[in-house]
């Protein structure tokens, strides 16, 4: 798969529901993986993962889907953890949820903040600390899309405190 392909998957997959146990699969489909390679990982044959909700792809990538403000230390385990060396993995990914659910909170902080002073600027302090992953690693369509959202949200909040 071209770029181009990978972009249009990853976005695809983005306006999916999430589905934690399923997302390392549907990930790793959208980049061309056959189902041979699922079926293996699903058994349990190629998936030698040692992390909790983790999909280990050999000489690919290390996914894990963890709970709600875990990403962090859940990075921190797919880093350190030995099968990710052993199995020469390229890539390590968590996750807590790939579509960007992240601008419906804020949209909804925003409404709940009304014309609160206090709320709209911690809102607005809390999307300067945001970091988004771009999923096909350089097309930038998706960058795109989550700048151009994000700065709609911050243009409320603009609006609402005058």
């Amino acid at each position: 798969m071209n770029a181009v392909e990978i972009e249009a998957a990853i976005s695809e997959l983005a306006l999916q529901p999430f589905a934690g146990a399923e997302f390392p699969f549907a990930f790793l489909a959208a980049f061309g993986n056959k189902d041979t390679a699922f079926k293996r990982l699903r058994a349990g044959n190629n998936n030698a993962s040692d992390v909790p909700g983790g999909v280990l792809q050999r000489n690919n990538i290390h996914i894990a889907v963890c709970t709600a403000g875990a990403v962090g230390d859940t990075l921190k385990a797919l880093r350190a953890s030995p099968t990710t060396t052993k199995a020469k993995a390229k890539f390590i990914l968590a996750t807590e949820v790939l579509k960007p659910l992240f601008l419906d909170d804020l949209r909804a902080q925003l409404e709940a903040a009304s014309d609160n002073k206090t709320k709209l600027l911690n809102l607005r302090k809390r999307m300067a600390r945001i970091r988004v992953f771009d999923p096909a690693c350089g097309s930038v369509n998706f960058l795109v899309i989550a700048y151009k959202q994000m700065r709609e949200i911050e243009a409320g909040i603009n609006r609402h405190r005058r």
